[in-house]
């Protein structure tokens, strides 16, 4: 797993990944966005992708990140409220923090943007 270096528990939904990502783990999160972006992710992943993006493991955020955003973008029948009953609005709103890196704002608010 990519590390944010941060010591906190994985379900600190205060906490966000604030360490600039080195420029190995950036190539590996870039090339591991590029395969899940190609994915087809489930309704029924929601409760595992909201639990993801609670984590401060780069790899995990990114990945469950990016199944939300690829759900919430369905052009028919985006599951907006199972996504809201997960209560992950607030880690979204959180990852907005100026402290986030860029790519982790665009995936949040790509996701806040379609609920």
């Amino acid at each position: 797993m990519i590390g944010s270096g941060s010591s906190s528990s994985p379900t600190d939904t205060n906490q966000t990944p604030t360490q600039t990502p080195t420029d190995e783990e950036q190539q590996k999160i870039n090339e591991l966005t590029a395969q899940w972006s190609n994915m087809t992710f489930e309704e029924d992943a929601i409760p595992s992708l909201a639990q993801k993006i609670l984590s401060n493991e780069l790899e995990d955020l990114y990945y469950g990140l990016i199944g939300l955003r690829k759900l919430l973008s369905r052009e028919n029948n985006p599951p907006i409220q199972p996504v809201i009953d997960t209560n992950s609005v607030p880690r979204l709103v959180s990852l907005m923090s100026t402290g986030s890196a860029d790519k982790i704002k665009f995936e949040a608010a790509w996701c806040l943007t379609n609920l």
